[in-house]
């Protein structure tokens, strides 16, 4: 997909990407994916039963809130962007 334009703005689309935020360099992708990962990895490391904001606004239990937002965009392996992005066979 990095090298693939014509899914970049449809991966702007899924992740709500702001007009000012629009992939338009494979490098721009590199920087969703850190940007994601980071995100991931704080949420981790605060993950506790009650809401934060030392790190970020958070709220309790932020992995199970990220998923469950995750999990409310109805994604299916066979959508065409997410199953090459998840296809590890």
């Amino acid at each position: 997909m990095k090298y693939d334009p014509s899914k970049w703005s449809e991966l702007g689309s899924i992740f709500n990407l702001c007009d000012n935020s629009t992939i338009a360099h494979p490098e721009d992708l590199e920087t969703l994916i850190g940007t994601i990962s980071d995100s991931i990895g704080t949420m981790s490391m605060v993950n506790y039963p009650y809401a934060t904001n030392f790190v970020n606004v958070l709220p309790a239990w932020p992995i199970i809130a990220g998923c469950d937002a995750v999990k409310a965009q109805n994604w299916t392996l066979s959508d065409p962007v997410v199953s090459p992005a998840f296809n590890y066979t």
